[in-house]
């Protein structure tokens, strides 16, 4: 009996790791980090994804920094959330989430999830195709209170 793997075992080895690296790919980008992923922007938008907003809140909010609601920018590009606590009360950084307004509905908080902290979200490169985008974040504070706010931008060809 000999020691060495064989050529097939060695063929699966390589088409694995092959396989592997693909994956990953598809996630991290040459330059950044995909946010939202070409054949996700390419669905149909959510019947009824509507910017509302209501009264006096007595939860945490949150102001989208970058980029600019009504800015258009190229990928990669900084996504920047500063979240505000109310009365003292810290956000719950495990209670952010992140959807993008698609049918279906696609969630993006593990793709955020290494960014965010209690003072917002902060993705130094993130990736987005062209066109225009809405995302839903949710969050809340220590005290349960929960807030919806809304990401948009215009991505760049």
């Amino acid at each position: 009996m000999t020691d060495k793997p064989s050529v097939r075992c060695r063929l699966y080895y390589v088409a694995l790791a092959l396989s592997l690296l693909i994956l990953w790919s598809g996630v991290h980008g040459a330059d950044g980090a995909t946010l939202i992923a070409a054949n996700e922007a390419a669905l149909p938008n959510a019947p009824g994804a509507i910017l509302t907003t209501r009264g006096i809140s007595l939860g945490p909010s949150a102001e989208q920094r970058s980029p600019q609601s009504d800015a258009a920018v190229s990928s990669p590009f900084r996504l920047v959330v500063s979240f505000t606590g109310r009365n003292g009360v810290p956000i719950d950084p495990s209670t952010v989430t992140l959807t993008y307004m698609k049918a279906p509905l696609v969630d993006l908080t593990d793709r955020v999830k290494q960014y965010v902290t209690a003072a917002g979200i902060d993705m130094p490169s993130a990736e987005a195709p062209p066109g225009k985008h809405l995302i839903r974040l949710r969050f809340s504070d220590k005290r349960q209170r929960v807030a919806t706010e809304w990401i948009e931008f215009t991505g760049l060809p």
